[in-house]
């Protein structure tokens, strides 16, 4: 029975990212709230699977990905900068 309640938290943690995400919900809002879905139906203590499992994997995360979100940061700012962006959206197809 427990396993069938952790899956059926799984699914509905998903379908609530999914959702809060086409919204316009802000990713880094919608996945600890859906987290704790996920964690609420498994019946694990919740700070624990917060301090222990969650925030590491999600710092792991940033630091191995940094250097991709900040290169395409400035290279969005400088495509917005130079006006390349509004050049190539206008071009003559």
């Amino acid at each position: 029975m427990a396993l069938a309640l952790g899956i059926i938290g799984i699914v509905t943690s998903l379908i609530l990212l999914i959702t809060l995400a086409y919204r316009g919900v802000p990713v880094i809002l919608a996945a600890p709230l859906a987290s704790v879905v996920a964690v609420v139906f498994s019946g694990a203590p919740i700070l624990a699977s917060y301090t222990e499992i969650f925030m590491p994997a999600m710092a792991g995360f940033i630091g191995s990905w940094f250097p991709v979100f900040l290169f395409g940061a400035i290279f969005g700012v400088l495509m917005t900068v130079t006006g390349y962006a509004a050049a190539s959206s206008s071009w003559p197809s």
